[in-house]
């Protein structure tokens, strides 16, 4: 039998409620993109990711573009022309309204988004893709970021740890 420490449970403990798995190796200060991209490859192999220059290059003609973030997150700043959405049902039938082919999400760096396409796609909808380095990535390229009021400078750093992924001048201060 496995010795379990008290320090790996409270561990467990405070991540249980943590929408982002905790790093493979539990050392939050050497979370980088390439770890992020191999954890949510690894924890979703058969979603499909887009790249950001994929998205900007037209390759998915009219996706239907979802932010699957928090509403706090989303009010701060989102993507253009993107819908705050959670729900499967609701995102499938979003599309099928707005005669969309193709669904395309994102969230703060790619783990929630890959795992809510992973659920559209279960349910039959087969042209649903991730949006690789999601939001952060995005912000880090200096792509235009919106808001309800317009322009928008800052993204919501999700939390210290992932927020590690954004960088400094996008924090809220």
């Amino acid at each position: 039998m496995q010795k379990t420490s008290v320090w790996g449970v409270v561990l467990v403990f405070l991540l249980w409620g943590c929408d982002l798995p905790a790093s493979r190796n539990d050392n939050r200060d050497r979370i980088t993109w390439q770890s992020t991209r191999a954890i949510v490859r690894q924890d979703f192999p058969q979603v499909r990711q887009l790249s950001i220059q994929q998205y900007r290059q037209g390759v998915l003609s009219k996706p239907l573009l979802v932010d699957a973030r928090d509403s706090e997150e989303y009010a701060v700043s989102h993507i253009a022309g993107a819908v705050n959405l959670q729900n499967p049902e609701e995102i499938i039938r979003l599309a099928r309204q707005q005669g969309r082919s193709s669904i395309l999400l994102y969230c703060s760096v790619g783990y929630r988004s890959s795992r809510l396409a992973d659920r559209i796609a279960q349910q039959g909808f087969s042209e649903v893709y991730n949006l690789e380095g999601s939001l952060f990535q995005w912000a880090n390229l200096g792509l235009p970021l919106v808001n309800q009021a317009g322009t928008a400078r800052f993204v919501h750093p999700y939390n210290d740890e992932w927020g590690v992924l954004l960088n400094p001048q996008y924090h809220p201060q």
